[in-house]
């Protein structure tokens, strides 16, 4: 059973995944990602079970690949600032689209959904972009100081992301919020740590 996030260069591969892909982006507009069934995801994708179970766990894992999916696909896009450019742009850029995405990003970001795999996969996301703009590495070539501040500092924008999703009323604006994350990080970043 495959279930690494990796891209397959087979062509079947990618079809059979944009298939899910597309079924699932389709269902949540009606249902919550924990409600579907592997069953109703392969219905609407055409796919067979045991080919599903090629590509996925279940549904959650199916959904992280759909989240971390999406993001990339606009966080790379031409207008999109990269992560080592511009931390502060792309942070504002980043929560500008969950917002506009409050649905299918507010179960996601949800400590009560039951999407920890998908979760995960945000976070994991997260940390390797955050990576390369605070210590312009790789999140595996860090030192264990700076994956611990690295970690601290996800946990903080994935809280912050979660609580600007589900605010009604004074919430600050993408860009106020993005501004405060930004500073923040950098403090942290710059932290030495007590003997």
């Amino acid at each position: 059973m495959t279930q690494s996030p990796e891209i397959s260069e087979d062509p079947r591969v990618l079809q059979t995944r944009s298939l899910l892909r597309e079924a699932l982006s389709e269902l949540i507009q009606t249902e919550p990602p924990d409600k579907i069934s592997v069953s109703q995801l392969c219905k609407k994708a055409g796919v067979s079970r045991p080919t599903f179970y090629q590509h996925f766990a279940d549904v959650d894992a199916a959904y992280g690949a759909l989240v971390i999916d999406m993001l990339s696909r606009r966080m790379n896009q031409e207008d999109a600032p990269a992560f080592s450019e511009g931390l502060r742009e792309a942070l504002t850029l980043l929560i500008e689209y969950i917002e506009k995405s409050h649905n299918f990003y507010s179960e996601v970001l949800s400590n009560t959904s039951q999407l920890n795999r998908t979760r995960n996969e945000l976070r994991q996301w997260l940390k390797r972009k955050l990576a390369s703009f605070l210590f312009a590495e790789k999140y595996e070539e860090l030192k264990t100081d700076e994956k611990e501040k690295l970690t601290f500092i996800t946990g903080g924008v994935m809280a912050s992301l979660a609580e600007q999703i589900t605010q009604e009323n004074g919430k600050s604006s993408a860009q106020d919020t993005a501004n405060r994350l930004y500073a923040y990080a950098l403090t942290i970043q710059n932290v030495k740590p007590m003997d």
